[in-house]
């Protein structure tokens, strides 16, 4: 079995831009504060970190680099996964 590399790529790519949208629409609805202090204390985690203003720049910014690296995740692992199947058979 062999992944289609473009495939993978275009699949996680969405999925992490997706993931980082839906991040960016609980900031921009005011919630992201409480979300972040929810989950670090989930997490045993007392650091606080504090979310900055939102800006609409940003977080396009932020989208389209989420996309970009699920693609080269996505990418890198199915090459991987071709090229390592091809040795083990």
């Amino acid at each position: 079995m062999t992944f289609n590399k473009n495939q993978a790529g275009l699949t996680l790519g969405t999925l992490f831009g997706l993931m980082h949208l839906l991040w960016v629409v609980v900031v921009g609805l005011g919630m992201g504060q409480s979300l972040a202090n929810y989950w670090h204390a989930k997490h045993f985690l007392t650091d606080g970190h504090v979310l900055g203003q939102f800006q609409l720049g940003m977080a396009v910014v932020g989208v389209i680099l989420a996309w970009i690296s699920g693609y080269a995740v996505g990418w890198v692992f199915a090459a991987l996964w071709n090229w390592f199947g091809a040795r083990v058979r």
